[in-house]
């Protein structure tokens, strides 16, 4: 990693820290559990962020952050034209929240629920957008678009457990 390429990244996190802050403080509890039907207005963001790779919720809100900034931006240039794709406002959030998984692997739970809006892909479908943005992210976070009941995770789909559909 060059000395600019260090200097970008540490200035990234450290914008997404200070963004974030106050965010993660402000989590709401996690919504009760309804049947599909409750997913059909908002994508979802579910990640299960590894302990070893944030220490506190902040960094791994902000870790979130930047995956998701960088997988849609990547896939804003090959799907959309470059075109800005944008992103509903958030109706909930829960977390980050310290789970252990088994004693020696812990990880931090966010999930995110944000409304649905128009992309500005001609020709491409919700889905397509949200199964090629899966591509760019990282194991640890999957995504769901509105309307569907499973989400995308490094390009594949994958049933998502009931206890994950919420409304708001």
């Amino acid at each position: 990693m060059t000395a600019n390429h260090r200097f970008s990244y540490n200035t990234l996190i450290a914008m997404a820290l200070f963004a974030c802050l106050g965010h993660a403080s402000a989590s709401q509890p996690a919504p009760e559990t309804l049947n599909s039907t409750a997913t059909a207005g908002y994508d979802q963001v579910i990640a299960h962020i590894p302990h070893d790779r944030a220490a506190i919720a902040s960094v791994a809100l902000a870790e979130v952050n930047i995956a998701l900034h960088y997988a849609k931006k990547r896939t804003e240039d090959s799907l959309c034209h470059g075109n800005w794709t944008p992103s509903g406002e958030a109706l909930r959030q829960f977390g980050p929240r310290p789970v252990a998984q088994r004693a020696e692997q812990k990880i931090w739970l966010y999930q995110s629920w944000r409304k649905a809006h128009p992309l500005a892909c001609d020709g491409v479908s919700r889905a397509q957008f949200f199964l090629e943005m899966s591509r760019h992210l990282p194991a640890w976070i999957s995504i769901r678009p509105a309307g569907q009941t499973t989400a995308f995770n490094q390009g594949f789909e994958r049933p998502l457990p009931s206890a994950y559909l919420a409304t708001r």
